[in-house]
């Protein structure tokens, strides 16, 4: 079930209404627009004395006049005021002002007077040789500490505190007092060695909880986890992933979630009890219903979570990703960006945030893998009109699936569609898309990369962030030399840990979006007792969901386990891990609808999954998912009004 948040009332101190868009505040105040700081709080004085209700003045009068001041004494208020003639910003206002810095801001709107010197702060290299001159040749000691440092490498970084001491050594076992846990199991997919294929390295086991928490531990009750390419990469290589390795096998699988405290052990100092937090460190062992996991490895959210759904929380690695790919890239408005995996989770977000940010998305998709059920598609192509078009050599109006997919595509933001085969560069040509990207986004490697390079414009940008295909490309040394072509990868993990406030504030701004019903994405959920179904339909091709495992207990056989009371959600009891299968299967296979988002059954024993609040109406769903018994509505399968059959594959995405 989706909804969209229902705009907010501004309000004023007195909880009235703030005076709407036509009405002059300057009027208010009897003051012109060009009114000083001054100006403005003597008018506001002088009328205090006058229209106050206490000496008989009008009540509503004065709350005008009140509420006018409160908008024009604030500085900030003030500006958008005069800029725009309004009290607050919509959501796409705000995402649009703080992304990248106010980048893709209207430049007559954000234009201010006095804009400082135009040389810049500290000048041009001309002036710097100067300055340095008249300075002589020695260094200051300032200075001379940087190039110290800088001469240092990684290790310049390194300040060590009580905290880090504590990281690095651990603390004496004598020194504090643990927090004692109740005797009980916790169900949790586990990761016994290396495969070629996944599904046989992982198996559901039943074990028991640590009797106690150590220094730094905190306990979580997992809500949710995402089936990530990186997952099933690390996985397949029995524990690696990247630079990292599982501590031991075996290892409890799953690098990311959302969850919520249920017991802080000692030494934990930023969180408490009923925080939701997610996992910022790989191989934290999400894929369980409940872990010991440490303070350090976890980002503390707002109790709303900044009205989010846990589902969507739980994806928040692919949302963040897109959101850093896109501001990270220099881009203006009109720009052009290019990206394969379109139909991925990052894929789909990086679209729906260009067309907010008014660039130009190119999504290269694979022709094999976009078979979308037809009442999806019908009702995608509703939404992207008849405009521009749909490439790759002869699909134009031969392959139905490939222009539902493409319209899909198209309702989200993809200003052309093209097939990943051949020159894409020509095939840009041939659409008259003269202006060359100057962003291009990779996902999957090989061959695709490479004609992502070579569509790109002189002086363009190729991002690296997954290899799908597992080949690395093999970059032609011209590219770089004759066309200033750069290339550069993006890891989530290492963009957090040098910079472990921006993750939120990333959150925050998509979380406006949904809210407003701007930005959605589509999902699918399984119980964990059901991770092997889970894992085959994320590994399926095509697939244009994200696969989530959800949480019902922490404990095997239910009970709150003598925590406080409404920490853990309630559940039927499940003895062990073979009836909770059993008891899953039954759930969804008789369930209502959901009406947070999340996964429900249909008749012939589909599963639906919404996009959770803010979404699109029943008018636009074109990222609802239906799931059925792998069959289309034209092959015999389960299909309902704006409904998605999806196949696809993932293989490894890094970041």
């Amino acid at each position: 079930m989706s909804s969209k948040a229902a705009p907010r009332d501004a309000a004023a101190p007195g909880g009235g209404p703030l005076p709407g868009p036509d009405e002059d505040l300057y009027g208010q105040l009897g003051v012109s627009r060009g009114a000083t700081d001054t100006e403005i709080r003597r008018a506001y004085r002088n009328l205090l004395t006058r229209a106050h209700p206490d000496k008989g003045g009008d009540p509503e009068r004065f709350r005008r006049i009140q509420a006018a001041y409160d908008v024009l004494s604030e500085p900030s208020k003030r500006k958008l005021y005069d800029q725009t003639g309004r009290i607050e910003k919509t959501a796409d206002q705000e995402f649009v002002e703080r992304f990248a810095n106010g980048a893709f801001n209207d430049p007559i709107l954000s234009a201010t007077a006095g804009g400082g010197d135009a040389g810049g702060g500290s000048g041009g290299l001309a002036d710097q040789i100067i300055v340095r001159q008249n300075a002589g040749e020695a260094q200051s000691h300032t200075a001379g500490f940087e190039a110290w440092l800088r001469s240092r490498g990684d290790a310049s970084g390194n300040v060590f505190t009580a905290e880090t001491v504590a990281e690095q050594f651990g603390v004496a076992r004598s020194s504090y007092d643990p927090v004692l846990l109740p005797k009980a199991d916790v169900l949790q997919v586990v990761c016994r060695g290396p495969g070629a294929r996944v599904a046989e390295c992982l198996s559901l086991e039943s074990a028991p909880l640590v009797p106690e928490l150590e220094w730094g531990q905190v306990l979580v009750a997992v809500k949710f986890a995402p089936i990530s390419a990186a997952d099933t990469y690390t996985a397949r290589l029995g524990g690696v992933y990247g630079n990292d390795t599982a501590p031991k096998l075996p290892y409890v699988a799953g690098h990311d979630g959302v969850g919520v405290v249920l017991k802080v052990g000692p030494g934990v100092k930023s969180l408490s009890e009923g925080d939701l937090v997610l996992p910022l460190r790989p191989f934290t062992g999400t894929w369980a219903t409940a872990a010991v996991w440490q303070e350090r490895a976890l980002l503390r959210l707002p109790k709303d979570g900044w009205g989010l759904p846990l589902e969507y929380l739980a994806m928040s690695r692919e949302l963040v990703v897109a959101y850093q790919l896109l501001e990270q890239g220099g881009l203006k408005p009109g720009d052009a960006v290019i990206l394969n995996a379109a139909t991925s989770t990052v894929g789909q977000v990086v679209l729906q945030l260009a067309k907010l940010l008014r660039l130009r998305a190119v999504a290269v998709i694979r022709r094999g893998g976009t078979a979308v059920a037809a009442a999806a598609a019908a009702a995608a192509a509703g939404t992207a009109g008849a405009g521009g078009n749909v490439s790759g050599g002869n699909v134009d109006g031969g392959d139905a699936r490939w222009n539902r997919t493409a319209a899909w595509l198209k309702s989200l933001g993809a200003a052309e569609v093209l097939a990943d085969e051949g020159s894409l560069r020509l095939e840009l040509d041939r659409l008259r898309f003269f202006a060359r990207p100057r962003l291009a986004l990779d996902a999957v490697g090989g061959d695709s990369a490479l004609r992502l390079l070579e569509a790109l414009g002189e002086g363009g940008e190729l991002v690296v962030y997954g290899c799908m295909s597992g080949r690395s490309p093999s970059w032609p040394w011209q590219a770089w030399v004759f066309r200033d072509i750069r290339l550069r990868g993006f890891n989530l993990r290492r963009w957090v840990a040098a910079r472990p406030g921006r993750m939120a504030e990333s959150l925050e701004s998509l979380a406006k979006l949904v809210a407003a019903g701007m930005l959605s994405v589509a999902y699918t959920e399984y119980d964990i007792t059901e991770w092997s179904e889970a894992l085959e339909h994320s590994q399926e091709r095509g697939r244009q969901t994200k696969v989530i495992l959800k949480m019902n207990d922490p404990w095997v056989g239910g009970g709150d386990q003598g925590l406080a009371e409404g920490q853990v959600p309630s559940a039927t009891a499940i003895p062990n891990a073979a009836a909770a299968a059993t008891a899953a299967t039954a759930t969804r296979n008789s369930s209502a609808p959901n009406a947070g988002g999340g996964a429900a059954a249909v008749p012939g024993g589909g599963l639906r999954a919404g996009p959770g609040p803010g979404a699109p109406s029943a008018s636009s769903q074109e990222n609802r998912i239906l799931l059925s018994d792998g069959k289309g509505a034209a092959d015999g399968g389960v299909a309902g009004p704006g409904a998605v059959l999806v196949f696809a594959a993932a293989e490894m995405y890094p970041y």
